[in-house]
């Protein structure tokens, strides 16, 4: 077995996170608030992109090896 050394490529910025209180974080937080609630990922290889899905602001996120985030993709 080969050992993959992962490290972070980049975070949700600022502007797109909100902190709050949901049902989720009432539940597996311990009422604790949360700024982003994303799912996923989902890797195309081709283009070498990363989608994720942020479901608090029922969008989807797309991540694309440039290093930026996209909001309002269907």
């Amino acid at each position: 077995m080969r050992l993959i050394k992962a490290e972070t490529f980049m975070s949700l910025p600022a502007k797109f996170r909100r902190k709050r209180r949901a049902t989720w974080s009432d539940h597996t937080r311990q009422g604790a608030e949360v700024d982003s609630f994303l799912e996923g990922p989902s890797f195309e290889r081709k283009d070498r992109r990363i989608f994720i899905a942020d479901y608090r602001r029922g969008r989807t996120v797309l991540d694309p090896a440039a290093g930026k985030v996209m909001y309002g993709l269907e």
